[in-house]
């Protein structure tokens, strides 16, 4: 008689869920966050995709050049002037449909802090400083824990921001703010500046930090479980030498950036008509309370030269150099700004939108010394499960 070997049927998960710890169905649940669709984002999507990820979110505004095609997995001849965001969920989509992969072309920067409460895990795959430094302060509001990766030749960095004990500011010297401060000169940072730069670049190292990112993400996801150790500060990948370290980074306790916006209270904020003295009512505050706006906000322009004044009511990271031109003498114009508004003064009845607050926000209310949090709630740019 012979014997009978029965063979169990494999499903798609069958070797990453033979991990003690894995639990497939957490991140089936989860949502993530990729800000960023160049060489790191197509690998970190590509990496939580296959490992059955339910909802991942893309955001970029970038378009395609014929660069990004030694780089990036999902890109094709042919895709030239293609949004970047557009190509890599929709390829990415082909390679497991358990995914739900929802792409937007758009600044982050153009996001209120509610992105972050809506994510599980944040993940930068950026090449800039700035918004680094933005996603970082999003991710440490809502106090979400964010994965960054950076790439240059055959190095490359992968790093894990944990509030309250990892944060991005307090990684960056006095040389790092000077540079950032000197390409923000005037605040009047565009995006076309910021996409100028050409940082060399390989496959292999995008594909090295792109996959720690996504490890890290996972091991997020499953902090709780024995045996998960999440990367606490960063890993260095040095290709060229054959070297690869870890990393403990300062922390900061003065760092602005640390702030969490704790159990905001949320308020319906479609359509952008609530005023700031609503918002101070709504966070129980009377008329010496202050809504402080999170950033700075271009209030008004001035030309000196025209003698006109005419109102902007935009966040001054979203004011690009060409706004400051006069559209009549085409002189350059001077600014005021407001990172705060004072409930019983006459702006305290604008309409937040006016002032430029950016939708889905959470907006700090101060009274005296103590805070109070209220979430604009809006879900117009999310994915429809992203409540």
């Amino acid at each position: 008689m012979t014997d009978t070997i029965t063979i169990a049927e494999e499903t798609r998960y069958d070797r990453q869920n033979r991990i003690t710890w894995w639990d497939q169905q957490r991140l089936a649940a989860a949502r993530v966050l990729v800000v960023g669709a160049g060489a790191l984002g197509n690998e970190v999507v590509k990496n939580l995709a296959l490992m059955g990820v339910g909802s991942i979110f893309v955001v970029d505004f970038d378009t395609i050049e014929a660069s990004n095609l030694a780089r990036c997995v999902f890109f094709r001849a042919g895709d030239d002037g293609r949004r970047k965001v557009d190509a890599l969920c929709e390829r990415a989509a082909d390679i497991n449909a358990d995914a739900r992969i929802t792409p937007l072309h758009a600044d982050v920067r153009q996001f209120g802090t509610g992105i972050a409460y809506r994510a599980d895990v944040i993940v930068g795959a950026l090449d800039n400083r700035e918004a680094r430094l933005y996603l970082n302060r999003l991710a440490w509001r809502a106090g979400k824990p964010w994965v960054d990766g950076a790439i240059e030749g055959l190095l490359g960095a992968a790093k894990v921001f944990s509030p309250p004990d990892g944060c991005y500011e307090c990684t960056l010297s006095e040389a790092d703010f000077a540079a950032v401060a000197h390409r923000q000169s005037c605040r009047l940072l565009s995006r076309d500046e910021m996409a100028l730069g050409r940082t060399p670049t390989t496959a292999t190292a995008a594909s090295i930090i792109g996959g720690l990112q996504a490890q890290e993400v996972v091991k997020l996801l499953h902090a709780d479980q024995p045996g998960v150790t999440v990367l606490q500060g960063g890993i260095i990948f040095d290709g060229g030498n054959n070297d690869a370290y870890a990393l403990r980074y300062p922390h900061n306790e003065d760092c602005l950036a640390h702030h969490t916006y704790a159990d905001p209270m949320r308020i319906d904020g479609t359509g952008g008509d609530i005023t700031f003295t609503a918002i101070a009512e709504a966070a129980g505050f009377g008329d010496s309370a202050v809504v402080e706006l999170g950033d700075d906000h271009v209030t008004e322009w001035f030309c000196p030269n025209c003698d006109v004044r005419t109102w902007a009511g935009r966040p001054a990271p979203l004011v690009v150099l060409g706004d400051a031109d006069c559209p009549t003498c085409h002189e350059s114009r001077q600014f005021e700004t407001a990172s705060s508004i004072a409930i019983g003064t006459a702006d305290a009845d604008r309409a937040a939108a006016e002032y430029g607050v950016r939708p889905d926000e959470v907006l700090a209310v101060r009274h005296g010394s103590e805070y109070r949090y209220v979430w604009l709630t809006s879900d117009e740019q999310t994915p429809d499960d992203w409540t």
